[in-house]
This record gives structure tokens, sequence and C-alpha cells, in this order.
């Protein structure tokens, strides 16, 4: 990019632009498993000020938890059109299992920050849990619509969650050679756990 060319762009931008740009450049990094860069890297690669950035975010911090907040409508919004598909709870479930697992097979690098260490130092923030709550809620919601639901639907989903996330952490870490050499044959495995812990059915 030339120099009256970035220029140009830093003179296009509306606030709500930035931002939305932002939030993207650091998803694109994420599927591409690299880390969130610094904001002066961002700049450069938007072609904006350094400065402009912090007009939108005070810090790092606060613009990670921001992809993150988005990260987690985005998943939500992916688990209710999944849900869609099929009348049948379980089925449902599949659905918004394989959602989950392509979701984040895309996204490598952004499952830490949603679940992992990375999460440990974005927790505090209420954007977070405003956006994380009603994911976990919904699929509560599902469980309990199951032919036996359990006592307990949230801790049910928990689990179901757990399951989910220790699979495709394996997964992405290259832990299932043998047994998932490639994401069809993982994402089968998973449904089939999924499918045997929702309703004891061995597929």
């Amino acid at each position: 990019m030339t120099s009256l060319e970035t220029e140009e762009k830093k003179s296009s931008y509306h606030r709500g632009d930035l931002q939305q740009d932002l939030i993207k450049n650091v998803l694109s990094h994420l599927a591409n498993g690299q880390d969130i860069p610094s904001f002066r890297f961002l700049a450069k690669e938007l072609g904006v000020t350094h400065p402009a950035i912090y007009r939108h975010f005070k810090n790092r911090d606060q613009l990670i938890a921001t992809v993150v907040s988005h990260s987690f409508k985005e998943l939500r919004e992916g688990f209710l059109a999944s849900a869609q598909k099929a009348e049948d709870p379980a089925q449902k479930l599949m659905d918004m299992t394989e959602f989950f697992f392509r979701f984040f097979t895309k996204r490598p690098g952004l499952l830490d920050y949603m679940f992992g260490h990375q999460y440990e130092t974005l927790k505090e923030n209420c954007s977070i849990h405003l956006s994380a709550d009603p994911v976990f809620d919904f699929v509560a919601s599902i469980v309990s619509q199951l032919p036996n639901p359990p006592k307990r639907p949230d801790q049910y989903a928990v689990n179901l969650w757990a399951q989910g996330y220790g699979f495709v952490c394996l997964y992405l870490s290259k832990r299932l050679p043998r047994h998932a050499p490639n994401d069809e044959a993982a994402l089968k495995m998973l449904l089939d756990g999924i499918m045997f812990s929702a309703t004891g059915i061995d597929r």
C-alpha cells in the first residue's frame, strides 16, 4: 500500500467501520492459528494511525474482550440456526455439535481465548458473561427437551460442553491422528460420543 493510499484509507474510516475491521482482522489472525497482534501491527495492517485504534479500545485486553464477546454471539446464532434443522432434541444437539466443531476448526486460535487459559485474563469482563451465558443456557434448554431429561439440565449441558471442548482441543493439538486423521473422521467420532452421552445410543 502506497503512502497516498494509506492516507486515503485513514481519512475514509467512519467510527463504526474501523471497530468492525479491527474485529475482523483479529479473527483472521486467530483463524490462521496466530496470536492477536499489537495495536501498532494492527494499525499498519489496516492502514490507520496507531492512536486511531485507541479511540475505539483503551488497550489490547479490551479489544480481545470485544472479539470474544462477538464470537460468543456468533456461536449462539449458529446454535440457534442449527437447532432449527430438526425436531428431535437429540438431533438438535448433533447439529449444534457439528457447528461447534466446524466453528473452532476454522478458528483454532480462538478456542483458547473463549475457554482456555487466555480466558482467565478476561473473565472479569462483564460483556463476556453477557455474551457467554446465553450460549450455555441455550444448550441446557435443548438438553431439558430430551426424552429422559436429567434432573439438572444445566449441569448435564456443562458435561456435554466439556466433552465437545476437550475433544476439539485434542484434535487441534493433533493428539488423535490414528483415530481421527481428518476433519470428517474427527467430527463423526465426536458426534457418536455426544449421541451416546445424550441418549445412550451407540451409533
